[in-house]
């Protein structure tokens, strides 16, 4: 069984759940809200933020399979 790759369960979970708080999605996730700091920042062609305090995170209408190209040019 192949174990799902980070940045598309990130994707997975906030694509679900638009518009959601990094400390929401680190909950719903069950991981550490600086990891998915990390990750909503450094994938800006793959998240945007709504830039309210605290940021609201939403996928951007991008493939599943162009997220995980994206994520290969870092």
């Amino acid at each position: 069984m192949a174990t799902k790759i980070p940045i598309l369960m990130l994707f997975d979970y906030v694509e679900a759940h638009p518009e959601t708080s990094a400390k929401s999605i680190a909950a719903g996730l069950q991981w550490d809200v600086a990891k998915v700091n990390v990750m909503l920042y450094r994938s800006p062609r793959v998240f945007v933020s709504m830039g309210k305090f605290p940021p609201l995170w939403s996928a951007r209408s991008i493939s599943r399979r162009r997220v995980t190209a994206l994520e290969g040019e870092q």
